[in-house]
């Protein structure tokens, strides 16, 4: 116990905590700097990444708006494995055996990982939709056998208001194929049964005179007028001439019944029976 009180003693104790300081010190700033480092390259990297994404295809203010929020949520995401990343490491540099708190942390992670795999899978599928543009609200798509006009796209559900009016909720993860009706006109086609043995030239001409006439009472509801694709098929029956109906979003409905309604009552006025 006497050399408890020697000064030999004391000073290696001292010399060996200076030095065990001055090492673990070393180790902490090194993590510090790689962290910064590490910080600094990946907000770099994702605001260049974003930055592609808000000016790929129709960069409205609803959908840069999204892509901001996935900005922050990934910038929160990042930062979080940063920090766990740095507090693991911080420990082991001063000696602290972290093999229980990562075994605990694994298993928690497992447990997690396979209750959620379907909540992952949706917010990365709502993420690629965004981020790729596919579509955004307002615009009219068919997802599967659901059509309608996009009413909302979150990161885990997409909202579709389709024509009846029903409200459709679809998942992310599920949507394999989506049909964007609105990067375009949309067309349509009627087809027009006549009866057999009537003058074929002066049927289409009838017609192409319908669309005009439509086309100049209700501008809005077309893109152009009522074209006449010609004669698609004969019979012992009927004679079927197809007529293509060009309109814009939301309208298509109500432009095919205009259409129809001109034909229907011009035709037999002119000696045309429809069958």
């Amino acid at each position: 116990m006497s050399h408890l009180f020697s000064s030999q003693f004391w000073q290696k104790i001292i010399a060996d905590a200076e030095r065990n300081a001055f090492t673990d010190g070393w180790a902490v700033f090194q993590i510090l700097v790689f962290y910064l480092v590490l910080r600094i390259i990946i907000n770099r990297v994702l605001i260049r990444v974003i930055r592609r994404i808000t000016e790929k295809g129709i960069a409205s203010a609803e959908h840069r708006a999204r892509v901001t929020t996935l900005e922050n949520i990934i910038w929160s995401t990042a930062n979080v494995i940063l920090a766990i990343m740095f507090g693991i490491m911080l420990l082991r540099a001063l000696g602290v055996d972290i093999t229980p708190i990562l075994t605990t942390a694994g298993i928690a992670g497992l447990a997690i990982g396979l209750g959620s795999q379907k909540l992952f899978q949706d917010t990365i599928s709502g993420f690629l939709l965004i981020s790729e543009n596919q579509f955004v609200v307002g615009e009219y798509v068919t997802i599967g056998t659901v059509t309608g006009v996009v009413a909302e796209v979150g990161m885990r559900t997409t909202w579709i208001r389709e024509d009846s009016g029903k409200l459709t909720i679809i998942t992310n993860g599920s949507i394999t194929q989506v049909t964007n009706h609105s990067r375009g006109p949309l067309v349509t086609w009627i087809d027009i049964g006549l009866a057999p043995g009537c003058d074929m030239a002066a049927a289409v001409e009838a017609l192409t005179q319908c669309g005009k006439t439509i086309y100049e009472q209700h501008p809005d509801n077309f893109q152009e007028a009522p074209s006449v694709q010609g004669v698609i098929s004969i019979d012992g029956a009927k004679i079927v001439i197809r007529v293509a109906v060009n309109a814009p979003l939301g309208a298509l409905s109500t432009a095919q019944s205009l259409v129809r309604t001109e034909i229907y009552s011009t035709l037999p006025q002119k000696g045309f029976a429809i069958v």
